[in-house]
């Protein structure tokens, strides 16, 4: 049966009670996630909506067809069960939820990593750089907003140094501590939309989007040193970068479907792989000898470098914006042009999560370096934190 478009409901055990009204597509049934402090209800817009008592929405997701829905929460495993009339019965695993309150930036998120368990760095699309120190939920700008996207960042553990670029030619460099202190080294080119780090520090990696990957050593003071390896694939931009661990290779992948990998040392091309489709964003595995490749058209493909050979997941609804892996490799976080976040098994393939919250597109992702949460912004300018069940 139908409910009012008014709910009343205690978020936590002994609190007030609140009152407050949704819109028209209200008309499916009503649990309470009390052990989460959260109410969930079904629409018959087809989607499950989960608030928290300061009725900010903390998950939207496609969940039911043809008809209201029916709902049902276990507080056991605290598994939320959905059913639609097309007798489809779909299951959210709320042991990944936790109270979800976004940072809000004033432009699009286009990149994110963890610095530690409660320091995450954020990079928009207006060039500004800020670190959000999560217990606090304060934030401290690094870099200035310049008015020039900044596509990507990576942290170096090793020096607490901050790398950024984007749509210029310069690529920074700067201690979160000291943010004062940028160090801005010009390249060759520009555009560059991937960034990453050697495993062990020391090596930079930025691919651009007129094909060129630059390699340069940051090991020392000075960030103005020529690169220890550049390459061009003609005709095509790079569309991602990622170190292979343990080795001196690099994982690119091209917009003309292909997946080189190159040795820096040796200054060659070691394997190419032929993609089935357009590569958005990869990660390599912690052996090496693995990369995950999220496409244009919403798989993940599994590539074993050894073989060439791949496994294809039908992962989003749309391209798949960013990957991460959790520690041990064992679980891969992806994100999508879809607004949702879905969690999986790496050796069986098989989802075992979905996270939604954000009402536009996914453009960044990262995992806790203790897996105790998921860091994920969106083109709204929203940076969201999801703390998971280790």
């Amino acid at each position: 049966c139908g409910v009012s478009n008014t709910l009343s409901f205690t978020p936590v055990a002994g609190g007030p009670s609140r009152r407050f009204s949704k819109d028209a597509s209200l008309g499916g049934e009503i649990v309470g996630l009390q052990q989460a402090g959260l109410v969930a209800y079904t629409s018959t817009s087809g989607r499950t909506i989960a608030l928290d008592g300061d009725q900010i929405e903390q998950l939207r997701l496609p969940t039911h067809t043809l008809g209201p829905g029916v709902i049902d929460y276990a507080p056991e495993s605290k598994m939320l069960v959905v059913g639609g009339g097309d007798g489809k019965v779909t299951m959210v695993d709320c042991n990944v939820m936790d109270r979800n309150r976004p940072r809000w930036h004033s432009s699009h998120v286009r990149d994110i990593e963890f610095l530690d368990q409660d320091q995450v760095a954020a990079c928009t699309g207006d060039g500004e750089v800020r670190v959000w120190e999560l217990s606090e939920n304060r934030s401290n700008q690094i870099v200035p907003s310049s008015g020039r996207e900044m596509l990507a960042l990576s942290y170096d553990s090793k020096k607490n140094r901050v790398y950024v670029c984007g749509m210029g030619r310069e690529l920074l460099r700067v201690d979160p501590n000291r943010p004062q202190g940028v160090e801005r080294a010009i390249q060759s080119v520009g555009a560059f939309g991937a960034l990453d780090k050697s495993p062990g520090g020391g090596r930079i990696a930025a691919g651009s989007r007129s094909g060129t990957l630059i390699v340069l050593d940051v090991s020392g003071s000075d960030l103005n040193r020529p690169a220890i390896f550049e390459v061009t694939r003609p005709s095509c931009q790079v569309a991602d970068v990622a170190f292979l661990a343990g080795t001196s290779r690099i994982a690119v992948a091209y917009s003309d479907k292909a997946l080189v990998v190159y040795d820096v040392d040796r200054k060659e091309e070691q394997t190419l792989v032929e993609l089935s489709s357009t590569p958005q964003t990869i990660v390599s595995s912690f052996s090496g000898d693995q990369v995950f490749v999220g496409t244009r058209t919403g798989e993940i493909l599994v590539v074993d470098l050894h073989t060439g050979q791949f496994d294809t997941i039908d992962a989003h609804q749309g391209r798949v914006n960013a990957i991460a892996l959790f520690p041990g490799g064992r679980r891969l976080a992806s994100a999508g042009r879809d607004k949702v976040i879905h969690l999986w098994d790496v050796p069986s393939r098989e989802r075992v999560g979905t996270l939604a919250g954000h009402d536009r597109q996914v453009f960044a992702l990262d995992v806790a370096p203790d897996g105790s949460a998921i860091a994920s912004g969106g083109l709204a300018g929203d940076l969201r934190i999801w703390r998971t069940k280790k």
